[in-house]
């Protein structure tokens, strides 16, 4: 699970769920280990358990999208049902059988590969956000065509450098599309910001569907595909190669980087890094999003699974809901510290590069339909940051309007 999401989660975020998770298998070998004597067939036995319990959630979320599609009231204790009939039918088996040992070569061969596949994506992303080499640096710089835009550039004085603001509002969609999908007309907003000196690019596009590669081509001037190898699989984790960064440095500006929660953005270089001091202390709290995820993905969700939870209303007992509401809570305290403080440096003499990623309108969603905070409410199977597919388009249109009100 860290494999597919070391763009957005720390590697310290997992470790206390490594750690107790290779508690828990140790606990449970031994104690089998205890009850029947056998090393062989206790570790069989806890080889079904751990598959079983880190499946459950998994299996559970893809039954309850398929069963949405067809209209069909999807039963969690039908599952539960099934999983317990499994593991009494494999026990009962393996606890037969003279020979387990003809089972021990296939399963340890099997997961030790997995194991190798997935240590082998983390090992790869680890190396790619290294920095890359001069000559890829030149190499982009000789597709740019640097020396030509110098040459027309001219020598620049520093009195005339502007400060520059990159406000990327994550998943936004244009008017057009807003009006046909989502029935909402944002002409108001856009008209307030025409009023106030700004262009509006219609019938645009984003340059690709995936963030990072989005944000690397606009701060490199070129395509990915135009990459040379070793930048192009840096871009697929971070901004750490970044030309207009870079440049501007160059040229006396200070690079200034809002804190969007995810190190896809978060990592790059910074003179001033802003963050709420909260947010950093809340962190370290509670369970952490990437713990969230992984307990829906077990059969810890069964523990979990109280039905849909009223908006407005708590559940104190439940630790889970208090940390996804905690979450959402740091989230948008990023958002709203990044508005508070876009501002801080227009008075400032020196030039800045001032660079915001905000995770709106994006999921999770954050505000209601006044712009209050939005509580988690939705049925516990689901990953905290989804929203039913029913309520997409009016949650949605909430976060756009929660935004144009923050930006203007």
């Amino acid at each position: 699970m860290y494999a597919q999401n070391i763009v957005y989660i720390r590697f310290a975020d997992t470790l206390r769920a490594c750690g107790i998770s290779l508690a828990l298998g140790f606990f449970f070998l031994l104690s089998l280990q205890v009850i029947l004597r056998d090393w062989r067939k206790s570790g069989l036995l806890t080889s079904l358990i751990l598959v079983l319990f880190y499946t459950f959630g998994h299996v559970t979320i893809a039954l309850e999208r398929f069963a949405l599609q067809l209209n069909w009231d999807f039963q969690l204790s039908w599952l539960t049902a099934l999983w317990a009939l499994f593991f009494l039918v494999i026990s009962y088996f393996s606890l037969q059988s003279r020979h387990p040992g003809r089972y021990e070569h296939f399963l340890n061969l099997t997961s030790g590969v997995l194991f190798l596949f997935t240590l082998l994506s983390i090992l790869t992303a680890q190396i790619s956000t290294a920095r890359v080499s001069p000559s890829d640096l030149q190499k982009l710089a000789q597709l740019r065509g640097e020396e030509l835009m110098e040459s027309i550039l001219g020598d620049p004085q520093p009195a005339d450098f502007p400060d520059i603001y990159y406000i990327i509002f994550d998943g936004y969609v244009r008017d057009d599309k807003l009006e046909h999908f989502y029935n909402y007309d944002n002409t108001s907003f856009l008209h307030a910001l025409e009023q106030r000196g700004f262009y509006i690019s219609h019938k645009s596009r984003s340059n690709y569907m995936n963030t990072n590669y989005s944000l690397n081509t606009s701060l490199n001037l070129l395509y990915v595909h135009e990459f040379p190898k070793s930048i192009f699989l840096n871009s697929k984790y971070n901004l750490l190669t970044n030309h207009v960064s870079d440049t501007l440095r160059a040229m006396g500006y200070r690079i200034v980087v809002y804190d969007s929660g995810s190190n896809d953005t978060n990592l790059q270089y910074a003179d001033i890094f802003i963050s709420p001091v909260g947010v950093r202390a809340e962190e370290t709290k509670g369970v952490n999003p990437f713990e969230q995820i992984l307990l829906r993905s077990t059969m810890a969700l069964l523990l979990l699974e109280r039905g849909p939870i009223e908006p407005g209303t708590e559940q104190a007992s439940d630790v889970l809901t208090a940390s996804v509401n905690a979450e959402l809570g740091l989230r948008r305290e990023r958002i709203e510290h990044a508005f508070d403080h876009l501002p801080d440096y227009a008075r400032d003499e020196r030039p800045h590069f001032l660079f915001a990623h905000i995770y709106l309108p994006h999921i999770p969603f954050l505000y209601g339909p006044g712009g209050e905070p939005l509580q988690y409410h939705q049925n516990l199977a689901l990953y905290w940051f989804e929203v039913a597919p029913g309520n997409y388009e009016e949650y949605y249109v909430y976060q756009v309007e929660a935004l144009n009100r923050m930006t203007l």
